[in-house]
């Protein structure tokens, strides 16, 4: 007998996003190099990585496969299946990017490639968030930029792997990404915005996130320092020129 579905719902298959930022930072690949591989689009690769059970993305099981091929994992620990109210599908572009991808001249977008010391400390909100321990984060992350679009990998200071995905606006003024940190345990993954500042070494900027280690309500806004290690990107822009 056929399995009786509620009514106005549907039955999909949905990426595991969790799994595939795993595999991928385990394998020490960003989303370009995995899309290339797979030979899929980037925004899959990026569909994929945000979908979860409270946001389920379908996905096309070949595409999927071709995926988990890449990243050596089997494909059947990467998608779960549930049933969700059948509503139109998101589409792939991002509306606000495409309003406020530039202001004039696109060649004049700020660069943001490069090395880049991330730092933050816990901010209380009296009746909202308060922190058992609200101590400070860092981290050390690499940028690799592709026109107003631009993902950074590393590492925090507890060796969690830590991606980020995110939209210049503004020519560069101001930047928004979403990231995730490799922490099973803790679940940490959110939104930032940040202001690229004239002198061109610092953003700075808020955060706001999912944190179980030490929040009164599992979430977490703090402030946000991006500091540019000059030595370390001129390294990584003469790496990158030559592999080129």
């Amino acid at each position: 007998m056929a399995k009786n579905k509620k009514l106005n719902c549907q039955e999909i298959f949905y990426a595991r996003g969790d799994v595939i930022l795993r595999a991928m930072t385990g394998r020490g690949l960003t989303v370009v190099q995995l899309a290339s591989r797979a030979e899929v689009a980037e925004q899959t690769v990026r569909n994929y990585l945000n979908s979860n059970e409270g946001k389920p993305w379908p996905v096309d099981l070949e595409k999927l496969k071709q995926v988990c091929r890449v990243l050596k994992i089997e494909p059947e620990s990467s998608y779960s299946i549930r049933e969700v109210p059948t509503t139109p599908r998101e589409t792939e572009g991002d509306a606000a990017d495409l309003r406020f991808r530039f202001v004039g001249d696109s060649r004049t977008v700020r660069s943001v490639e490069g090395v880049w010391d991330a730092q933050s400390i816990d901010k209380e909100i009296p009746g909202l968030i308060t922190y058992t321990d609200p101590g400070p984060w860092s981290a050390k992350m690499t940028i690799r930029q592709y026109g107003n679009r631009f993902e950074a990998t590393g590492k925090d200071m507890g060796d969690d792997g830590v991606l980020a995905i995110g939209t210049l606006l503004e020519n560069g003024n101001w930047a928004r990404f979403e990231y995730w940190v490799d922490n099973t345990k803790l679940r940490e993954y959110g939104t930032a915005m940040v202001e690229f500042k004239g002198c061109g070494r610092i953003m700075e900027g808020l955060f706001m996130g999912r944190d179980h280690g030490h929040s009164s309500n599992g979430m977490v806004v703090a402030h946000l320092t991006l500091t540019r290690d000059e030595e370390a990107s001129e390294a990584f822009r003469i790496s990158n020129q030559a592999a080129h």
